[in-house]
């Protein structure tokens, strides 16, 4: 943070301080050892760092709903691995999508849609294993997730059973328990099949096919 408050802005060009300040670099050398990078783009940045600060919200509620391991943590990667994989005293797994998306109506580029559908449809070791599924959203995300609880018949071929709003931090964090089935009988889906069902997905969930509670 120390670098980006020091960051520059005085020296881009006054005629075209939008389009230079969204590619500016942020120093980051030497900050962190954790941080991997040299440096970043400054809007780049600052959504990472919300993603971040979200992540940060899931991690105090997993501890106080008894998750006390972190197996996986991502959450600014897009590499396909969860943002965060929680383990309980007891053995049961968490898995956590998180992201900060702004503005109505809180599925912007889809990534409501891309989230659920990665839940949904992962065959990964946690989730083979019985893993709870949660994603970690903005309020305006949250409010989105909510108003497709009367439309969930809908999705039933998808395998949705249920969106369960479980928290609300005070910065917003909604975090909402996906509870879906895989239908009868039917094995879980391989790679060829998830794509199918977020396109699936994507086309039920276009703006008007849901409506409000």
């Amino acid at each position: 943070m120390a670098a980006a408050r020091a960051w520059p802005s005085a020296e881009l060009p006054g005629e075209s301080w939008g389009v230079s300040a969204k590619r500016s670099l942020v120093e980051l050398a030497n900050l962190h050892p954790w941080i991997g990078v040299q440096s970043q783009p400054f809007s780049e940045l600052v959504n990472q760092l919300a993603t971040v600060e979200r992540l940060i919200d899931v991690l105090r509620w997993a501890e106080s709903a008894e998750f006390n391991t972190v197996l996986a943590c991502h959450p600014t990667t897009s590499g396909g691995d969860h943002d965060l994989v929680a383990r309980r005293g007891d053995g049961s797994l968490g898995v956590f999508e998180v992201s900060d998306v702004a503005g109505d109506p809180g599925n912007a580029n889809q990534k409501m849609t891309s989230d659920l559908g990665l839940l949904i449809n992962c065959t990964c070791p946690y989730c083979d294993d019985g893993a709870a599924k949660y994603v970690a959203t903005s309020r305006v995300s949250g409010d989105w997730l909510s108003r497709l609880v009367p439309r969930l018949g809908r999705m039933e071929a998808l395998g949705v059973a249920g969106l369960l709003p479980v928290a609300e931090t005070e910065s917003g964090t909604v975090i909402t328990q996906l509870n879906h089935c895989r239908g009868r009988g039917t094995e879980a889906p391989g790679r060829g099949a998830e794509v199918s069902a977020v396109g699936d997905l994507g086309r039920l969930l276009q703006p008007g096919s849901v409506q409000s509670t």
